[in-house]
């Protein structure tokens, strides 16, 4: 009895729609509106996302865990030698690595070495901050699509002799010939001694932010730490096989670490100060989100409370018409709940059509666009996002259930006396 109770307020629902088409119209495009404004928007941040994923993780070569001396974070750059990686802590690593890497879960550790100092090309001079790293290890992580990182010149893993790379902020302040010209840097080492060394510039490479492009240079580690005197590093990115193997990873290296009494973290990349500019982005284009999503559902909601009060107030009639057939009050209120949940699946499945074939269209227009502090414009796609569809028509088809079921409780529970007498 109860199932044939509402495959009849089914059948009435989707009739009413149809029949009431006009005002189902109204609320199917303000439904479609916020409902692709929101797969638009929510395309663009995970696309952003993707963009800024590739380009820390591979591009910067921070890979997915970066291992560190406890506290470096907050004072390496006042006291680098007492935060750095000793050789028995580095040996400490290498074994505990050794597992991951000999059955593919890791695909690249590099050795990582920060320093700073004054380099001059004999016409002028200027501050650097640069790395030393293990030049393969840093293909490895660089992967196929970043194997060739130099704007201008040749990669580092190609230059013929001892060579380095610098910013192309650096480059342009110098007015580098590359590759080839020659670079003098000069360093206070661990032992507080000043050292220098020439070394060719390979070629120049874009980090996308302005500031590390004015002062970056990078060298092989060996040179970097013959330089330094020091046989000390900063860190060990880690590059794992599957990304969401993180958190095992660093539950593990943590434990082992602390058998051993050694302090050393393991850090998320997207948690380290290397990608603090990433990080803040993303929250804050997370908050314009959610405020956007907010004002959406407030103007669908109302859209459609609207649309149903209008639609119930001239129907009043034939609720007590229903009524008088038997009919409950919740079987009303259900009807026009049903109606509204078909309007906003409707709205919804017209609203990935458009998404998808705008989002589609706008990315292969090949737009770009300033952002801040990038060196380098960031190109605008809409990454295809059925998981956000799917959650976004969910909640939107349960507003329009939710807005109907309220508003037609007041007329589903008139007598049904004067609902039949009811004038509009």
């Amino acid at each position: 009895m109860a199932r044939a109770r509402g495959i009849v307020i089914a059948h009435l629902a989707l009739r009413n729609v149809l029949r009431n088409w006009r005002h189902s119209l109204a609320t199917v495009v303000a439904i479609v509106a916020g409902f692709v404004a929101v797969a638009m928007f929510d395309g663009y941040l995970q696309d952003l996302r993707g963009q800024t994923s590739e380009s820390a993780i591979h591009r910067g070569m921070l890979g997915h865990v970066i291992i560190e001396k406890q506290g470096a974070r907050a004072h390496h750059f006042e006291e680098p030698w007492d935060y750095s990686l000793t050789v028995p802590e580095q040996r400490f690593v290498e074994r505990f690595l050794l597992p991951w890497k000999s059955d593919g879960r890791e695909r690249a550790a590099l050795r990582v070495l920060l320093m700073s100092g004054l380099i001059s090309n004999g016409r002028s001079s200027a501050l650097f901050l640069g790395i030393g790293y293990d030049v393969q290890e840093g293909l490895a992580i660089r992967g196929e699509n970043w194997a060739w990182d130099a704007i201008d010149g040749k990669p580092l893993h190609l230059a013929t002799g001892p060579a380095m790379m610098i910013g192309k902020g650096l480059a342009g302040r110098f007015e580098a010939r590359l590759p080839g010209e020659l670079f003098q840097l000069s360093v206070t080492t661990e032992k507080a001694q000043v050292n220098a060394v020439n070394l060719a510039a390979a070629g120049a490479v874009d980090l996308m932010t302005r500031e590390v492009n004015d002062t970056y240079v990078a060298l092989p580690l060996q040179a970097a730490q013959d330089l330094l005197d020091t046989q000390q590093i900063s860190r060990i990115c880690v590059l794992l096989a599957d990304p969401a193997a993180a958190p095992r990873f660093i539950r593990e290296f943590t434990a082992a670490a602390a058998g051993e009494g050694l302090l050393l973290t393991a850090t998320p990349w997207l948690d380290h100060p290397a990608a603090a500019t990433a990080k803040g982005g993303l929250e804050i284009l997370g908050v314009f989100r959610n405020l956007f999503l907010l004002v959406v559902v407030v103007v669908a909601g109302m859209s459609v409370a609207n649309t149903a009060m209008k639609s119930v107030n001239e129907r009043v009639r034939e609720i007590g018409t229903l009524r008088s057939y038997g009919f409950r009050a919740r079987d009303i209120q259900l009807l026009f709940s049903l109606e509204g949940l078909l309007l906003g699946l409707l709205a919804c499945g017209v609203g990935i059509a458009i998404a998808a074939g705008a989002g589609a269209l706008i990315s292969s227009l090949g737009i770009t666009y300033e952002a801040g502090v990038l060196s380098t414009p960031i190109p605008l796609r809409i990454a295809m996002a059925p998981g956000t569809w799917a959650a976004s028509a969910a909640g939107m088809s349960l507003i329009t259930f939710a807005a109907a079921w309220v508003v037609s409780g007041k007329r589903s529970r008139l007598v049904i006396a004067e609902s039949l007498r009811y004038v509009a």
